[in-house]
């Protein structure tokens, strides 16, 4: 039988409906398998539909670039509390109901230079999130715990 452990727990919830479109605050989002949160602007991507960032990472990439980073600037859908990313291909997560796939380390884009400023994408590698595959259908809420499967 799998175990999981507690990575953190989901401390804000971000959706924008396009790549220019402002960030919208919720309370709770709705995973569709194999699609996306709904309303997101990834909804619909074969492998990106969900991001996730820790607080703990972007402390660390914070104290790389000498000043504070706005989580709302990275524009990734979930910031948990605190705690390490998984960034291995295939690992399993659950957010409360939600099944996740890891896919890929989101590489910090030129789009951080512009809104972090000079040095944000040195200071974010490795510590800008990840992308996952929505694997389950559920809603995400605010403080339901990020869990790694430990199969």
């Amino acid at each position: 039988m799998a175990s999981n452990s507690e990575i953190g727990s989901v401390q804000r919830i971000s959706l924008a409906v396009d790549h220019a479109a402002g960030l919208e605050i919720v309370d709770e989002a709705q995973a569709v398998a194999g699609s996306g949160l709904k309303g997101d602007r990834h909804c619909g991507a074969p492998a990106r539909q969900i991001s996730i960032q820790s607080r703990t990472e972007l402390k660390e990439a914070s104290q790389k670039l000498g000043r504070d980073i706005d989580p709302d600037l990275t524009r990734r859908n979930i910031t948990i509390d605190k705690g390490d990313l998984p960034r291995n291909r295939g690992q399993r997560l659950f957010i409360g109901e939600v099944e996740l796939e890891v896919f890929a380390d989101a590489a910090p884009c030129e789009l951080m230079t512009t809104l972090i400023g000079e040095g944000a994408r040195p200071a974010l590698t490795r510590l800008a999130g990840i992308h996952c595959k929505i694997i389950s259908d559920g809603q995400i809420y605010l403080g339901d715990k990020l869990m790694l499967s430990e199969a």
